[in-house]
């Protein structure tokens, strides 16, 4: 099959599918409303790393454990920058930001399924699917970090693994010398930069042992293999914490209490629209490649068994999944279908109409943007928008911007609070310091006893006001959707008056 010519007069649909996925996937970002469960605690961090000029490795901002309590802080680069761009341009800063890297991300997606079927219109189709199976987890957060490096490195490993070259030196040098220092940045932004080597060694193991069946292993072919997984390896030993932050990944995704409490750590579920998706893609893709099972190569079944594991395992591993499984099946599915796919040339209207398209695509994406024109766009057409303040179109009405600057302003000290919003309590009343948060985002660090009496204090339950004395509380943030029984008691009570209401809590100052 010839080279396609993307950019040839007039104009082919060629690029049009090619820029579908990527817009896709910036379109549908930019419309979701940044939610306060993972923004506010990263920039917390990346303050007080800012301010005091070392790594955050205490507890620091929870009253209900000891300041010096420690936990594992991997993130913290993706939290610098995080913070250095709300303060330079707010949360829309970081929307632009993370649009940015999610449509990098994609360009190089979409560039390696060109490179293994040279179809656009297979490319464009299996794209465009899997953009709408990673829409659940591509918010504003240091997850964002990890995009890019991760499509890197499939790149390069399918570029790695079909290189005729058997010499000693790796194959695509440069390409693998960018993507060592994208893994180094990713194993200081976030936990799943463990993908890395585990994948560099799939891809070992399947070429290796596919060349071992053959009879064609050689000792230089699997010298360089080796070479890879032990220089990504080596490149995510790059850290503050060095080869033991492994052990930090092991006890937040084996150990900890975050998989059994937190919904995008739970598998995909049949009954929600997202899980049926992920289900039916997948019977999708495993037929066309139990259809071409004869010419599918070991590395390709290794890889996509490996990201389906993560996949049915947590919904947040469906980025990860769809990535891979789109660019394993993209040649599977183009011999299956190539029949159908016609040739014809483009006439000089089509091509005008192609122009049009393509304009209005570029279009789209620039006036999505967070300071564009348009920038109330995300509201007017989706739900769950703030209305008003400062994060209008932007923040999640479940952002207690009104509330906790009410309790700022009235002098609050110490807060109970929606878990959700303990990063902008902190945020708030915490600078760079203090200990005024009940619970926050470090799932792993907070124990049971102290979840158990956040879920008793949250239903009102019999003498929480002595506990609110004992910990000595001045200041509730209560969710009206999750805390209504509390939200009712503390009306009741004369001991506490409402001092504001917004969007999705309510706000209370001690007498």
């Amino acid at each position: 099959m010839a080279e396609p010519k993307l950019f040839s007069s007039p104009l082919s649909l060629a690029p049009i599918w090619l820029f579908l996925p990527i817009v896709g996937a910036i379109v549908a970002a930019s419309l979701e409303p940044i939610p306060p469960y993972d923004y506010w605690w990263p920039i917390v961090a990346g303050r007080m790393t800012a301010a005091l000029g070392e790594i955050p490795s205490t507890n620091a901002f929870l009253y209900t454990m000891p300041a010096d309590a420690e936990f594992v802080n991997q993130p913290w680069l993706g939290q610098l920058i995080l913070y250095h761009v709300h303060e330079a341009a707010g949360p829309g800063g970081n929307v632009l930001l993370r649009n940015i890297l999610l449509g990098v991300a994609w360009l190089v997606v979409m560039f390696t399924m060109l490179k293994r079927t040279n179809e656009p219109r297979v490319a464009g189709a299996l794209g465009l699917v899997a953009v709408m199976a990673t829409m659940p987890v591509v918010s504003v957060r240091t997850r964002m970090f990890a995009l890019l490096p991760f499509c890197m490195l499939v790149l390069w490993l399918n570029l790695a693994a079909q290189d005729e070259d058997e010499g000693l030196k790796l194959p695509h040098p440069r390409l693998f010398g960018g993507l060592l220092l994208a893994t180094v940045f990713w194993a200081n932004t976030h936990g799943s930069f463990a993908l890395a080597p585990v994948l560099v060694g799939i891809v070992a193991t399947g070429v290796c042992g596919e060349r071992l069946l053959n009879r064609t292993l050689e000792a230089k072919v699997l010298g360089r293999w080796a070479i890879a997984v032990i220089g990504i390896t080596v490149a995510t030993f790059l850290n503050p914490q060095g080869p033991a932050i492994y052990a930090y990944v092991a006890k937040l995704a084996v150990t900890s209490n975050v998989a059994s409490t937190v919904s995008e750590w739970a598998p995909p579920s049949i009954s929600e629209p997202i899980g049926v998706f992920y289900l039916g893609l997948l019977v999708a893709y495993l037929t066309i490649l139990i259809y071409r099972r004869a010419q599918m190569q070991i590395w390709e079944a290794l890889l996509l068994l490996g990201t389906t594991y993560l996949a049915s395992s947590a919904v947040r591993n469906l980025f990860w999944w769809s990535v891979v499984a789109a660019i394993v099946v993209a040649p599977h599915a183009l011999a299956v279908f190539e029949s159908k796919l016609s040739e014809s040339e483009t006439s000089t209207n089509q091509g005008k109409v192609n122009a049009g398209i393509l304009t209005a695509l570029i279009i789209a994406v620039l006036v999505i943007q967070p300071f564009a024109l348009l920038e109330p766009i995300g509201s007017a057409f989706t739900e769950g928008h703030s209305r008003r303040g400062s994060g209008r179109a932007i923040l999640s009405y479940e952002n207690a911007l009104d509330s906790v600057e009410a309790l700022r302003d009235g002098g609050a000290k110490r807060v109970f609070h929606d878990q959700a919003v303990g990063g902008l309590v902190e945020f708030y009343l915490a600078n760079p310091t203090g200990q005024v948060a009940f619970v926050d985002q470090r799932m792993e660090l907070i124990p049971e006893p102290i979840w158990d009496e956040y879920f008793a204090l949250s239903d009102g339950a019999k003498g929480w006001e002595k506990e609110m004395d004992r910990r000595e509380v001045d200041g509730l943030v209560l969710s009206i959707e999750s805390q209504p029984k509390l939200i009712q008691e503390a009306i009741k009570s004369p001991r506490w008056r409402l001092v504001e209401l917004d969007e999705a809590h309510v706000a209370f100052l001690k007498r």
